[in-house]
């Protein structure tokens, strides 16, 4: 009887996050809390599924803590995919901020973790078409350990004027933005050798996102990736745009 109700609940809370009923998915943790360490067939627990809604991931976390630090399928923490997701229809992106925020809080060291491509949290953020400045801008503030690149020793002797050390750009949208950033974590490539600023141009990530990713790592504009012919910056492509932003005359 145990396995078959335990079936039931599986097959009703993950029923649940299809449909984003993410109040119904709360009251069936709360009555049944053993639901919150559930997997499904691909490999993705529950708190994978329901990032979006800051009220269920926090009442999970505050008494499975450890799933902060939980990976799915293809080696994501719930770090790596709560990053993407973008901010609401009247651009209010506070909900995203709070569950990165407490993901980072339990477990800090996942904003250096390589899912199996080889993808940090900051690689997911920078490809995807909806993550948002002030997410970035936490991942570019957090401390962490370098990850090195083969690519970065050969940028190094031909980077730009900068010191790596500036703030994304003060838009209205990124509330208190960082005083400094981490290039560390920009130069920091993936399984296939390309920077942040590689996959926010390949992915056409929101101009202010790619400004964030220049003025953090000027000489990322001039990275080359596997297999690539050409910088990241390249006529028609958004970070284009990002790169007359970022340049010293806009700034003045």
């Amino acid at each position: 009887h145990g396995v078959f109700f335990n079936d039931v609940f599986m097959d009703l809370i993950f029923e649940l996050l299809k449909e984003l009923d993410y109040e119904g998915a709360l009251r069936l943790v709360r009555a049944k809390p053993e639901c919150a360490t559930m997997v499904d067939e691909e490999g993705s627990h529950v708190i994978h599924l329901c990032l979006s809604d800051f009220a269920l991931v926090s009442h999970i976390l505050s008494f499975t803590p450890d799933l902060s630090k939980a990976l799915d399928g293809h080696g994501n923490t719930p770090l790596h995919l709560a990053v993407t997701i973008p901010a609401d229809e009247s651009g209010d992106a506070s909900e995203t901020v709070k569950v990165v925020n407490e993901l980072l809080r339990l477990h800090p060291t996942a904003i250096s973790c390589p899912n199996t491509l080889g993808l940090l949290p900051i690689h997911m953020a920078a490809a995807s078409k909806g993550s948002c400045l002030p997410v970035v801008s936490l991942l570019l503030a957090r401390p962490t350990l370098p990850v090195s690149s083969p690519i970065c020793a050969q940028l190094e002797s031909n980077a730009p004027p900068g010191n790596g050390n500036n703030p994304p750009l003060e838009l209205a949208a990124a509330p208190s933005p960082p005083k400094h950033t981490n290039p560390a974590r920009c130069r920091t490539a993936d399984g296939s050798e390309r920077l942040p600023i590689h996959l926010s141009a390949q992915y056409g990530a929101a101009v202010p996102v790619v400004v964030a990713l220049l003025l953090a790592y000027p000489a990322g504009s001039q990275a080359r990736c596997r297999g690539a012919s050409t910088s990241a910056i390249s006529p028609g492509k958004p970070a284009a745009a990002a790169a007359a932003a970022a340049s010293p005359q806009q700034q003045q």
